[in-house]
């Protein structure tokens, strides 16, 4: 029961680490921000609620993310997740 209440606990406070996300992702330029950063997502995963993922640009600053920094960023984890919950073809 404990899990189930803190799960709903995060889920308001999760708007302040999705904003917080959304900057880095959209305005930094250095790769270990934003790997460190998509590393941040991956472990909020299981735990964010679906809309911050389809009703936001999360997934095409990650998408766009991919095709520009070096291959080195795209070793990531959040990508592959956000496959499994459904996100991707």
């Amino acid at each position: 029961m404990s899990l189930v209440h803190d799960k709903f606990c995060i889920f308001g406070e999760f708007q302040l680490i999705h904003e917080f996300c959304l900057y880095v992702l959209s305005a930094s330029q250095r790769t270990e921000l934003i790997r460190a950063t998509l590393s941040a997502l991956h472990a909020f995963l299981s735990w964010i609620p679906l809309g911050y993922i389809f009703e936001s640009p999360l997934l095409s600053m990650i998408e766009t993310l991919l095709k520009s920094l070096p291959s080195a960023i795209i070793v990531s984890k959040p990508y592959p997740s956000l496959l499994d919950r459904g996100c991707g073809p």
